[in-house]
């Protein structure tokens, strides 16, 4: 296998959890990777981890901003500066099976996919969790969107994207600080041609207990939370109107998971 995959990996004060997730992602079997860490100004030894890991390993990229700006950002310029015909956003406190891209890559190429779909356990609720049971290839909007459960979990970190159908499509995170995945990975499963499901390949989700998201009450960035879910969601209502996309019921998909498990 000979696609390089870009794997692009924003990184703000992740200092506890930072050296544990590049290793995961430079010991894979799969080799032939570039691996981009956008530097959003952390405050802690985030920028020293990698930087010292990129002296021994050449497959590392930082980019450094000068001001802090945010995951969305972070990502966009990763896609930007990816010299890889794939490309797959990571969190800089989470993990993945030693054989995630080798599994990904494999079935991307095989199926001629734009995007390829992992499993998912998630540590923190692990009823979240997605085991799909079986590989497929999907297409026709109603099989997307409710095989892969995009409405459900929009997390962008579970695909393998062909990075030359991201930019035709012209995808890209909108600043958003919470939902910004899920404006973007709904529009990207509706205008894939095939999706692979790739059920051997684990994302483990660890929502630290520190992250951005679990921080102690504060009721300015409560605020901006609560306006950025809700221009998340007007982005999405719009876009499912206009391309006459229909909601899954979440009802019947907690039915699904809790006794099909996927």
């Amino acid at each position: 296998m000979d696609k390089k995959i870009s794997v692009i990996i924003p990184v703000y004060n992740a200092e506890k959890y930072l050296k544990q997730t590049l290793n995961a992602v430079r010991f894979q079997t799969y080799k032939n990777l570039e691996i981009i860490c956008v530097l959003d100004c952390p405050t802690d030894s985030s920028a020293e981890i990698v930087e010292k890991i990129a002296k021994d390993d050449e497959r590392f990229r930082p980019i450094i901003f000068n001001q802090n700006s945010g995951a969305a950002l972070a990502r966009n310029t990763g896609v930007e500066n990816a010299t890889g015909e794939y490309i797959h956003f990571m969190d800089a406190d989470d993990l993945i099976s030693p054989d995630f891209y080798e599994t990904m890559i494999s079935a991307a190429v095989k199926e001629d996919s734009d995007v390829a779909a992992c499993s998912v356990f998630y540590e923190k609720r692990p009823t979240r969790s997605i085991w799909f049971q079986k590989s497929e290839v999907l297409s026709g909007t109603e099989n997307k969107i409710e095989k892969t459960f995009v409405m459900i979990q929009g997390w962008a970190w579970r695909y393998l994207i062909r990075k030359s159908f991201w930019e035709n499509n012209n995808l890209s995170f909108p600043d958003l600080t919470q939902m910004e995945d899920n404006a973007v990975v709904i529009p990207m499963i509706y205008y894939a041609d095939k999706v692979v499901i790739c059920p051997d390949a684990v994302y483990f989700y660890k929502n630290r207990e520190d992250s951005i998201l679990n921080k102690n009450y504060d009721p300015v960035r409560k605020k901006q939370h609560s306006e950025n879910r809700n221009k998340a969601r007007k982005i999405i209502r719009d876009f499912m109107s206009i391309h006459k996309i229909k909601e899954p019921s979440r009802l019947l998909y907690s039915i699904k998971r809790r006794f099909t498990q996927v």
